[in-house]
């Protein structure tokens, strides 16, 4: 089991998954681990009903937190000028 890690950033569980897995298992597991964070367990809504490894996920079937809504800022015109 790879543990239960308490993260705020993608930064911060690199460095965590660094630690604990041997470095010459890194090149192996990466891609790996990339395709199942893409497909099976995203972020908003992961797909735990497919994932093999739900029973050791302290995670799984929980509700995702709700995304928080992005302002919609809208940017100054610019005028440009085409010179010929």
């Amino acid at each position: 089991m790879v543990g239960d890690f308490k993260t705020r950033s993608p930064e911060e569980t690199r460095v965590c998954l660094q630690k604990w897995l041997p470095k010459e298992e890194w090149d192996a597991i990466n891609p790996l681990l990339v395709g199942f964070g893409q497909t099976v367990c995203t972020p908003l809504r992961p797909k735990c009903n497919i994932c093999s490894v739900n029973n050791l996920c302290p995670s799984a079937f929980k509700e995702s937190p709700k995304p928080t809504p992005k302002s919609h800022k809208k940017t100054k015109a610019q005028r440009r000028v085409l010179e010929t």
